[in-house]
């Protein structure tokens, strides 16, 4: 509903061109789960965490344990927003960027959406972590 699909593509997947950026695309989600937790077994850890505080009505905000320290990044981006770094300095400015969502979306409800973003990495790859 907030059109996240416009910048980073069908299911997560990016695939969205953003000229004189790394990789000249906008970054896909559906591998965030690499960046935010270290196996399945954490993942779902996680995943119960982000349930059972959102039934209370609750984000994560709260919460300063180490392993949460990736998590967090990344929902200091959704809320702050990011430019990409530029590919070519000299190079003209990528134009699709992250906007920020402070005051626009609930704590809960990005919580929410990155439980779902960690959702998407892909189960078959779950298995290559543990080896």
């Amino acid at each position: 509903r907030l059109g996240c699909i416009a910048c980073h593509g069908s299911g997560g997947r990016g695939e969205v061109r953003n000229p004189n950026t790394e990789g000249n695309e906008v970054p896909a989600l559906n591998r965030l789960a690499e960046f935010i937790v270290s196996d399945q077994q954490q993942a779902q850890k996680l995943l119960s965490l982000i349930e059972r505080r959102f039934k209370q009505g609750k984000s994560l905000d709260d919460l300063k344990e180490p392993w949460l320290e990736e998590y967090h990044a990344i929902k200091k981006v959704i809320l702050e927003g990011r430019q990409p770094t530029k590919k070519d300095p000299k190079g003209p400015t990528p134009p699709l960027y992250m906007p920020s969502w402070k005051g626009k979306v609930k704590s809960a409800d990005i919580d929410a959406l990155i439980a779902y973003l960690v959702s998407l990495f892909p189960e078959e790859e779950w298995e290559s972590w543990s080896d």
